[in-house]
């Protein structure tokens, strides 16, 4: 019950982030409206996903895809440019080859892993583990009777 009530909180809260993001819809400009309407998809999606777990999961996936494919792009464009020798400094909150790398590492890799997978790299890590630990039991002779 109680689950539901904090969804049902955290998906009305999701909703109104949209409508505040497209209250002021006429006064944008084309390429502002572009933007602001990417992240009310992509919110959206998660407010979908969040709503119905089972059901939409695939929304969960989709907007976990796209923000794994933006930090591989992110970082891919980084590292682009410090090849060309436009290497920037290594500060918190500043772009850079390093700061893309880390985000890909921490944040990006997981929500692709979670996109393809529909499961999070922490079980996948687990059930690897499991699968071992019983190949290990049952000896090198074949399995355990």
């Amino acid at each position: 019950m109680r689950d539901r009530f904090l969804r049902v909180v955290v998906v009305a809260a999701l909703l109104g982030g949209v409508w505040l993001i497209l209250a002021g819809w006429e006064l944008d400009s084309p390429r502002v409206r572009f933007f602001d309407a990417s992240i009310s998809a992509v919110v959206l999606l998660l407010a979908l996903g969040l709503a119905f777990p089972r059901r939409a999961l695939w929304a969960l996936r989709v907007v976990a895809g796209a923000i794994g494919l933006l930090y591989l792009v992110y970082f891919g464009l980084e590292l682009r440019g410090l090849l060309a020798g436009h290497a920037k400094p290594i500060r918190l909150g500043q772009p850079s080859a390093t700061m893309a790398g880390l985000g890909l590492l921490i944040i990006g890799i997981p929500m692709l892993v979670f996109a393809l997978s529909g499961t999070s790299l922490m079980r996948h890590l687990i059930a690897d583990r499991h699968r071992g630990s019983r190949s290990d039991q049952s000896g090198s002779d074949g399995p355990a009777v």
